[in-house]
């Protein structure tokens, strides 16, 4: 009897857990950062695209889905190689894609669950059959890949047992929770988690709910928030701050509100966070091997690139990884590369930073590439940066009637980049704001803040996040106004708010209330803006307060559209329309200036007393040890022989 009460007591406990049902989960390429098609172009290239994949069991029905369109210009028999995590999964030539530019390759149940599936396409592409530069340089070698290319997966989650696994097998987004009045410390640590995590899946969708969680699809994952008075009853209990009491519920906790922040940002920095299916950044860890040498972030490629008539290798930088927020950067580039096969004819290196051309030389025969380079006066450095390094070779039909191939270029992984100057913060734009974001910062919200101010602080901090590295992550202190008055000692500072912001704060902003001011748009013209305390709109700007740069956002008539606002800045910074140091939203996202384009951060006098010192600091950065110890001997003694001429020429006159 006792057995078999025994049974039916387990059955009926088996009954009450939550089951993993099958579900699909399509992802395209357009939710994958790919907002327009790509465009590739080439003889023989390799292209890769990622797809996540969570931890789960994949069923019949699974598939990669390619949409795949060869250029008109190529010949029928071009070959197309597709391969999934470097197994060969299909060859098709150009004149069969012409019949149906729609590949589907099926993913076998039991496909390896790892965190994703890089699909590599390698093509050999021709138009005519003689010559191949000719075909390159009339633009008839390349090919689309839309960006409604998608995964599809057939999936049944298997139950968490760890952390890890929590995130490891999110497929359908996840709700943050926080309690029905949270305290400034749990906001704080929600609006971390969110922002993370937002930024590390940006294909689901993350929701932020406050109170008990209504209306959410079946099976959502929640992430609690919250001290450990302030939970449920059936989550109180356990004494440990990160804990899982339920397959679909993580628990972030702590006995107070000091402990709880530091549960939330050990959550992210832990290796429990490292299950997340994200790339990571190309740029290594800084290292200084002498104290005396300036900082420096290292980046370059593990292997070499090929190409035909051009080699283009591009890299990431972010300034803000720095120890010093920089105005400028010295780039030094170490490389190796085919020297050009035809005489008199040589080779030319092309660097370009944000698709600006910052130097271009001549290169020897050597095939070596040792080159520093500084950015030009008055080059406006941004948060993200795209270095790219081009190496073009001449063009000669004898040499170029050859399928493949022929030139390789390789900038070496001891390339690096270090700062130069202090960055003027008074005159910060949206695009480069986000350098400061990597250190200490607040986020100054009104007292008793919303839902909807919340929703819209936890945008704020994925904003801050998506101008920083991909394994970056911003940490923001919440304050809310009551405490302004208060010294602060941040590098940045953050004014979130559906009310009237206090009078101290916005006479550092640009745009006063009720005051007519003179903007710039994008094409140079003019024009006045007024921002009346009864406008539908939400204003953003850049200024400072007490000399610390504040970013400040008033959405006073419609609370949700604040949160709407900042979402809508997070997409501009991504798909690099950001411009400015105005915002305004209504409905649409609109960047202006009140800074004349062209301006610089020296005028007059100042400009002229730079010069000296621009060349002394370069002079001095490429100088050995010895010489910097003879130069700087030289430099006091200068000093010196000078003061005491003045000081006796002055004595001679009285």
């Amino acid at each position: 009897m006792i057995k078999f009460v025994r049974i039916i007591a387990i059955i009926y406990l088996f009954l009450l857990m939550p089951t993993a049902q099958a579900a699909t989960q399509m992802l395209p390429l357009s939710v994958l950062g790919y907002t327009d098609d790509l465009i590739v172009k080439g003889a023989n290239t390799q292209t890769s695209i990622f797809f996540p994949l969570p931890k789960a069991n994949i069923w019949a029905g699974s598939s990669i889905n390619l949409s795949l369109e060869p250029s008109p210009y190529l010949n029928n028999s071009c070959t197309f190689s597709v391969s999934l995590n470097e197994k060969p999964a299909l060859n098709i030539t150009a004149g069969q894609l012409r019949q149906n530019p729609h590949i589907k390759l099926p993913l076998t149940p039991g496909f390896p669950a790892t965190k994703g599936v890089t699909v590599s396409i390698r093509t050999a592409m021709f138009a005519g059959d003689k010559n191949l530069c000719a075909d390159y340089r009339r633009g008839y070698l390349f090919y689309t890949l839309k960006n409604s290319s998608n995964l599809l997966i057939n999936l049944t989650p298997p139950t968490p047992n760890s952390i890890p696994d929590f995130f490891a097998g999110l497929y359908q987004g996840l709700a943050v929770v926080l309690p029905q009045s949270p305290t400034k410390e749990e906001i704080n640590a929600a609006i971390w988690l969110y922002g993370a995590l937002q930024k590390s899946y940006p294909y689901q969708e993350i929701k932020l709910l406050i109170g008990t969680p209504q209306g959410l699809p079946p099976n959502l994952p929640e992430l609690w928030v919250a001290e450990r008075t302030h939970l449920p009853p059936n989550l109180q209990g356990l004494m440990e701050n990160l804990f899982l009491p339920f397959p679909n519920k993580l628990v972030v906790t702590a006995n107070s509100g000091t402990e709880l922040l530091q549960a939330a940002r050990q959550l992210v920095t832990l290796p429990v966070y490292a299950a997340l299916p994200f790339l990571q950044s190309a740029i290594t860890s800084s290292s200084q091997d002498n104290a005396a040498q300036p900082e420096r972030i290292y980046f370059g490629n593990n292997s070499a690139q090929d190409g035909i008539t051009s080699i283009s290798m591009d890299f990431p930088l972010y300034p803000g990884q720095l120890a010093a927020v920089p105005k400028s950067l010295g780039i030094h580039l170490e490389g190796r590369y085919s020297p050009s096969a035809i005489a008199g004819q040589p080779a030319k290196l092309g660097v370009y930073l944000n698709r600006s051309l910052i130097h271009s030389m001549v290169l020897d025969d050597t095939g070596i590439l040792n080159r520093d380079i500084n950015l030009p006066e008055g080059f406006n450095l941004k948060a993200h940066n795209q270095l790219s390094v081009t190496i073009s070779y001449p063009e000669d039909e004898n040499t170029c009637a050859v399928f493949g191939a022929a030139e390789k270029a390789q900038i070496l992984t001891s390339s690096y980049y270090v700062g130069l100057r202090s960055m003027n913060r008074e005159k910060l734009s949206w695009d480069n704001v986000g350098m400061l974001f990597g250190r200490t910062g607040m986020l100054l919200l009104e007292d008793n803040p919303s839902p909807e101010v919340i929703k819209a602080a936890a945008q704020m901090v994925n904003f801050l996040n998506s101008q920083l590295p991909p394994d970056k992550f911003a940490f923001p202190a919440v304050g809310f106004v009551s405490e302004y008055k208060k010294p602060l000692t941040v590098d940045y500072l953050v004014a979130l708010s559906s009310a009237d912001l206090p009078e101290e704060l916005t006479k550092g902003l640009p745009i006063q209330m009720g005051q007519s001011s003179t903007i710039y748009q994008s094409n140079g013209q003019t024009s006045q803006i007024t921002y009346h305390a009864g406008s539908d709109a939400v204003m953003g700007q850049l200024g400072n307060y007490q000399g610390i740069p504040l970013l400040a956002f008033q959405g006073i008539q419609s609370p949700k559209k604040l949160s709407n606002a900042v979402y809508s800045l997070t997409k501009a910074f991504n798909t690099d329309t950001i411009s400015g140091n105005l915002y305004v939203y209504d409905d649409k996202p609109t960047f202006f200036s009140t800074l004349p384009p062209g301006s610089t951060e020296k005028e007059g006098l100042l400009h002229y007393f730079s010069i000296p010192w621009n060349v002394w600091e370069q002079v001095y950065r490429y100088a050995g040890d010895y010489y910097k110890f003879i130069f700087m001997s030289i430099i006091v003694i200068v000093s010196l022989v000078t003061f005491r001429w003045l000081l006796q020429r002055r004595k001679g006159k009285q």
